[in-house]
């Protein structure tokens, strides 16, 4: 059996989504990705994927939750090499109309999901993962 090893470490995850006027909003998401020494010697590759997601599980309003969370949009897929010093991720894009980030009936309730999944090469490290906390929309 093989052990898979956590490595690859994601700092908190901040979302903001700045009103804009026009019910358009901006979408920024921050944050650090930092790896071991090890990771670093072997030259370790990983897909860095970046998503909004509409959150319908366990949401403020209560009433429209269908209970499966929504993809939204890929912000980022990429391929990262493990360096000594953490990547600092800063993302702005948009704007964004609201209706585009309206996964449900009621409020809107966003996240943004961060995950660091080593490439098949590098297969006994183990996937990191993080969310943001929710962000409701007016």
């Amino acid at each position: 059996m093989t052990q898979v090893m956590k490595m690859a470490k994601i700092s908190k995850v901040r979302l903001e989504l700045p009103d804009l006027l026009g019910e358009k909003y901006r979408v920024k998401v921050s944050y650090k990705i930092s790896f071991t020494n090890l990771e670093v010697q072997a030259g370790a590759k990983y897909r860095h994927l970046l998503t909004m997601i509409g959150d319908d599980t366990g949401t403020a309003d209560g009433i429209f939750d269908d209970g499966h969370d929504e993809t939204l949009r890929k912000l980022r897929d990429e391929t990262i090499t493990a360096q000594s010093t953490p990547i600092s991720v800063a993302v702005d894009k948009g704007p964004f109309n609201a209706s585009e980030l309206d996964e449900d009936f009621g409020s809107d309730e966003i996240r943004a999901k961060v995950v660091v999944k080593p490439r098949p090469a590098f297969a006994e490290l183990a996937t990191a993962q993080r969310e943001s906390p929710q962000v409701i929309l007016p």
